[in-house]
């Protein structure tokens, strides 16, 4: 009876002598497995940051490389060495899944988006009518009057789509009274007609206004010029039911800006009510380490008391600004608005000089924020 031949080669493992094997392989695996231990806790708490918020790492990729040939190749060749023991100390598998995980993060320092947040946590806002909401009032001009114990909210985009019925039109529009033979005009045409926002008042890539006729498809035209421009599906375009007519006007207006911080401000979570509703709001709060490195993009620009403050929000768009403001309210909204833009331009702003945990707000003090 013949047995079969096996193989006397020696493999790549046994051509290593033993004590090469024991003195080489163990303090390679040791030193890379305690680098990459490091490394993996950085990793996860990295990936803990952006699922929560947190902004791209531009030193990731150093970061990765320093783990590679101190970590990674130390620990790959130990494992080589000694992998004739009875057991390796890391599987291939692990250390597939570790380099995987490296890329995976590594492109998204790269190119990956400024915050994954909403990726994974949707954001809760009030919707509906705001005609349902008590105590709120939407105007499409700025000479409205401000109500004590009223919120008023400004929609900049109705006076955009004004102004384009009336270039569409040939002159201003007038709305008249219900009854035929008055003409009295109304309150509302007056101040729209003064065009005081206009296209010029912000900057092209940020808003679509559009007008048209039915026969001429406005309705693909506007869909199609929102998703190119502004990246998204557009939204309260009027139904085609209100205009059946080939010759009846379609007019529409969207604004979309979006501003990112260089230091991602904290998510405040069910820190507000409105409408009966907890909402999210942004600022300090007691959870993140970074606030000494939020407080310098927050400028006061102004700064009386608790009631009477201007402050500015830095942005990473040079060509805008994001100015709050606490104040008495009186007058219309274009009186307020003018009274903050000249205490905002009159001083250069001071960063905080030190910070202090907050949860709702900001403190009272100007020296903290």
């Amino acid at each position: 009876m013949e047995t079969p031949e096996t193989d006397q080669r020696p493999s790549t493992g046994q051509e290593v002598p033993g004590w090469v094997r024991v003195i080489f392989g163990f303090p390679l695996a040791a030193f890379g497995g305690f680098v990459s231990m490091f490394a993996v806790i950085f990793l996860l708490l990295y990936l803990a940051s952006r699922v929560g918020g947190g902004p791209r790492a531009p030193g990731f990729l150093v970061g990765c490389l320093f783990w590679l040939f101190f970590g990674g190749a130390p620990l790959a060749l130990g494992t080589w060495l000694l992998r004739n023991s009875s057991k390796a100390l890391v599987s291939g598998k692990v250390c597939l899944g570790g380099l995987v995980l490296f890329a995976v993060l590594g492109l998204d320092s790269l190119c990956g988006p400024k915050n994954w947040h909403g990726v994974f946590r949707r954001e809760k806002s009030v919707q509906g009518d705001a005609a349902n909401l008590k105590g709120t009032f939407v105007t499409p001009h700025l000479a409205a009057e401000i109500q004590p114990g009223t919120n008023l909210l400004w929609c900049g985009t109705f006076q955009l789509a004004w102004n384009e019925s009336c270039t569409h039109a040939g002159g201003d529009l007038r709305l008249v009274s219900l009854q035929p033979d008055s003409l009295i005009q109304s309150p509302m045409a007056a101040a729209l007609n003064r065009h005081s926002f206009t296209k010029d008042c912000i900057d092209d890539a940020s808003y679509v206004v559009m007008s048209g006729l039915v026969k001429d498809h406005i309705h693909a035209k506007i869909g199609s010029a929102v998703q190119t421009k502004l990246e998204f599906n557009p939204r309260l375009v009027p139904d085609k039911h209100l205009t059946p007519r080939p010759q009846d006007l379609v007019v529409y207006a969207c604004l979309a800006k979006k501003l990112f911080f260089p230091v991602p401000f904290e998510r405040l979570d069910d820190s507000f009510s409105f409408a009966g509703k907890q909402v999210r709001a942004f600022g300090l709060g007691k959870t993140k380490a970074s606030h000494e490195a939020m407080c310098p993009h927050v400028l006061i620009l102004d700064y009386q008391n608790a009631d009477d403050f201007v402050v500015e929000l830095k942005t990473t768009s040079a060509g805008d600004r994001l100015i709050l403001a606490k104040l008495q309210p009186k007058g219309t909204l274009a009186e307020v608005a003018a009274r903050v833009r000249g205490r905002a331009e009159t001083r250069p702003g001071q960063p905080p000089r030190t910070w202090k945990p907050i949860t709702r707000g900001w403190t009272k003090s100007p020296a903290r924020c």
